[in-house]
């Protein structure tokens, strides 16, 4: 969602449908929505509507600003604001640089927390996690 070019849900995908090489490759539906893994369809949630919200997640450009180690830091920019996506392959928190951040407020999608930025700022990102930074409108 946060990628460039139109992204791709395969079925299943958001629910956490299970499966594996073929035959497993094609399981059916499960409609009962209490075997659906909520987490997952919580975060497709939200940067689906994270992407709808930017425009710089649409149509914007793709600059990565970082990448070291197990870490990488990219911009999507737009005329009305850039979105700042870091994400950390490591079995540990990151130190990251959020190089030509715009000062100013920002949300972070995947928690809903509002960020102040001042700059050129390094923010920790979580073990196999993401940062998703969207200017707060």
């Amino acid at each position: 969602m946060t990628y460039v070019g139109a992204p791709c849900i395969y079925y299943g995908d958001e629910i956490g449908l299970p499966g594996g090489p073929d035959p497993d490759c094609r399981r059916a539906f499960p409609w009962n929505e209490q075997g659906w893994d909520a987490q997952t369809l919580a975060l497709t949630r939200a940067l689906t509507a994270a992407r709808h919200a930017t425009p710089a997640l649409r149509r914007g450009t793709f600059e990565v600003t970082h990448a070291q180690g197990e870490g990488a830091v990219f911009a999507r920019r737009h005329d009305t604001g850039s979105a700042h996506i870091a994400l950390n392959a490591a079995t540990h928190d990151l130190h990251l640089p959020f190089t030509g951040v715009a000062p100013g407020e920002y949300r972070e999608v995947l928690t809903g927390r509002t960020l102040t930025l001042t700059g050129d700022t390094p923010l920790s990102v979580p073990a196999r996690g993401a940062l998703v930074l969207v200017p707060l409108t």
